[in-house]
């Protein structure tokens, strides 16, 4: 299998898993909305445990979150609480719930948030893919089972995108224009780069893409 295949089929995969809490198989659904006002350039941290984190940008000084929840019984649904922090710094998503981590036992949570695009976000999440677009800050992306997939623009300055995935793929697209020093690595699975270099340009900003297993695909816009 070719690494292009791998990178693709391990997407792929991650996007089935992020689906698991909207699929056919759930009882009991449940949507949350809430609208945080923030600064210009806030920290949007999201820690999930089961289910997909969806983050976009907008041009509005707010952070606009949509949760569904998704269980086998309303009984399973009332153990999920979604907790919303906000902080002087910008504002902290977590997933509680109390039935336990996994799906099958305790349903899950698909995330959609709205950001300013000079949001900097720290995302972790259990079980489930990741994806980011337009989002200008830094980016801390942690998956145990699931993939990311991002487009983030230039990289230059000081700026850090550190992607880390235990199973599933990592799939980024930056600027072709940028300036970072890159490192990728994949145990298990292949590693492809549209850039010539692991230095682009003057190298100051830093790009940190490590997977288990999975593929690695460093793409230009």
């Amino acid at each position: 299998m070719n690494m292009m295949r791998l990178s693709i089929s391990i997407l792929v995969c991650a996007a089935a898993i992020a689906a698991l809490p909207a699929c056919g198989f759930t009882d009991a659904r449940e949507t949350i909305h809430r609208s945080v006002d923030v600064g210009a350039a806030p920290t949007v941290e999201v820690n999930n445990s089961v289910g997909g984190v969806t983050v976009r940008s907008w041009d509005k000084p707010a952070v606009d979150i949509t949760a569904v929840k998704s269980a086998h019984s309303a009984d399973a649904l009332k153990n999920i609480d979604i907790n919303i922090e906000p902080r002087s710094s910008g504002v902290v998503i977590t997933t509680v719930n109390r039935a336990g981590s996994s799906f099958w036992s305790g349903g899950g949570v698909g995330y959609t948030i709205l950001v300013p695009a000079s949001a900097s976000l720290k995302i972790t999440n259990e079980t489930g893919g990741v994806r980011i677009d337009g989002v200008n800050g830094d980016v801390l992306a942690r998956t145990t089972t699931g993939g990311v997939q991002a487009n983030l623009g230039t990289v230059t300055g000081n700026r850090s995108i550190d992607m880390r995935v235990t199973t599933g793929g990592i799939d980024l697209t930056i600027a072709r224009d940028s300036n970072a020093t890159v490192d990728m690595h994949a145990t298990v699975g292949g590693v492809k780069s549209d850039f010539d270099s692991d230095r682009i340009g003057s190298g100051t900003g830093r790009i940190h893409l490590v997977t288990t297993t999975g593929g690695v695909v460093l793409r230009s816009s």
